[in-house]
């Protein structure tokens, strides 16, 4: 870290009101290198929670089981033994930080804007994150305030321009038509969950969402001239090794059976399927990254290693299979308690890294021999451990578990929760497991719907909508 950073951090440790400034405004956004984002995050956290400055004996014995953050806590309370911080220099350390941190940002608004292709709306999205990111590092209203009666303008041309764009203001898309018509995409700081039971594909179908984020509508036999959008997605496998994530990877995109890969059967046909998915791997300019990390993966973690893979690319979203198997180890409440407040600091790791983040969950078990009973097969009840969970959620997609599931060529699925519209809806689309594959089935929303849009009246609409 540099010696700015280091000041404010040092600020911390010895001035309460300073500490109290730090985690209610300032925080580690402002923060440039990885190392002092993830010294500030913690201090912060601490803060946050004991209202009182961080000291490194108790930093140390709270995260004893992080090796590499005790380090990197270690290493810099040893770096400011012995020196004083004057606490009349603070307001000026954080000035220049705020300046130098909008310097770094506008840098890379401008590096987009350099290297903009045809995807305007994907462009803009960016750009806007970045100017967010600004706004909430330099400590701007987090609201927006303004009149229905100074709005109708704005309403009216944003409609009008959607007309001319549909794509416009749309986020990523997961292939999934459904959940892509009610969402509209995924947005920077949603939190998606995948409700199911034990052995009902939750982590395939995360898996799958996962490729179709990453792949978009470019297809294995494409050449690199042809690659249209992608994203960069990075995928934490806390249950599955590299070499088994990697293949049900493989396998999903090849459209080949996961075992032939495995026991190196595969006939002509599938090796030349597998073939051009290496081949597009290797060309395509987005990347899919599996990080195998172990079972009570934390969210400190998340934060280093997160900051690590932003020095060779930047995540458009991020994947973690899954949630029951992490640890929060600043938590020694129950574990009903625990996975719901470790859900809260993954949306809140979201919220800071502008950021989608898609995550699975275990449901409760009920007798598959008594559905009858009065507990209900779809719902929020369902999310196994903690309510909490549904709290911190955008949405949560549960998957359908039927007796006989595997005699079921069908996959289903509902959104129980959705915080921006429709809910308890769901839809039906194809599995195949012994490919890794569930794939989609077009929802047809005039079919689906009341309403149907017809003939196209968009210039009489445009006018309508024009005329004051």
């Amino acid at each position: 870290m540099d010696n700015l950073e280091k000041s404010v951090l040092h600020a911390i440790t010895v001035h309460k009101r300073l500490a109290l400034d730090f985690s209610s405004f300032a925080n580690d956004k402002l923060l440039l290198t990885p190392e002092a984002r993830v010294i500030g995050r913690t201090f912060s956290n601490y803060i946050k929670t004991f209202k009182d400055i961080p000291t490194k004996r108790v930093l140390l014995d709270k995260h004893s089981e992080e090796q590499d953050l005790c380090d990197l806590i270690s290493e810099f309370y040893d770096s400011i033994e012995g020196e004083s911080y004057n606490e009349a220099e603070y307001a000026y350390d954080i000035s220049k930080l705020k300046q130098a941190f909008g310097e770094r940002r506008l840098d890379v608004i401008k590096e987009k804007v350099n290297s903009a292709t045809n995807d305007v709306t994907g462009t803009i999205n960016e750009i806007e994150r970045e100017i967010s990111s600004i706004k909430a590092a330099n400590g701007q209203r987090a609201y927006e305030r303004k009149t229905i009666k100074n709005h109708t303008d704005d309403f009216r041309n944003n409609y009008i321009e959607k007309l001319k764009n549909p794509d416009l203001g749309r986020g990523i898309l997961t292939g999934y038509s459904f959940f892509d018509y009610i969402k509209n995409g995924l947005r920077p700081a949603d939190l998606i969950i995948i409700a199911g039971e034990t052995g009902s594909g939750k982590s395939m179908f995360l898996n799958n969402i996962a490729i179709q984020v990453y792949m978009q509508n470019n297809r294995i036999d494409m050449m690199p001239g042809q690659f249209g959008k992608g994203y960069n997605v990075a995928y934490f496998s806390l249950e599955m090794p590299y070499e088994d994530c990697f293949r049900r990877t493989i396998s999903r995109m090849a459209d080949v059976p996961e075992y032939a890969i495995r026991d190196a059967k595969l006939g002509k046909a599938e090796a030349r399927g597998v073939s051009q998915a290496c081949k597009f791997m290797k060309n395509y300019p987005y990347e899919f990254e599996i990080i195998d990390v172990p079972r009570g993966f934390s969210v400190e973690q998340l934060e280093l290693t997160f900051e690590d893979i932003k020095s060779d690319y930047t995540p458009d979203v991020i994947f973690i299979d899954y949630l029951g198997l992490m640890e929060d180890v600043d938590n020694d409440n129950d574990d009903w308690l625990k996975l719901g407040q470790l859900t809260g600091k993954i949306h809140e790791f979201g919220r800071v890294h502008a950021v989608p983040v898609l995550s699975a969950v275990q449901l409760n078990r009920i007798d598959p021999t008594n559905r009858k009973s009065d507990i209900k097969a779809i719902g929020l009840h369902r999310i196994g451990r903690s309510s909490l969970i549904a709290t911190h959620a955008t949405a949560i997609i549960q998957i359908e578990t039927r007796q006989d599931e595997e005699t079921h060529d069908d996959f289903i699925y509902h959104i129980i929760k959705h915080r921006g519209g429709e809910a308890n809806k769901s839809h039906s689309i194809l599995k195949n497991f012994s490919k890794c594959s569930i794939t989609d089935k077009l929802y047809n929303v005039e079919a689906a719907t009341a309403w149907s849009p017809g003939e196209d009246l968009s210039n009489d609409v445009a006018n309508i909508l024009g005329t004051r």
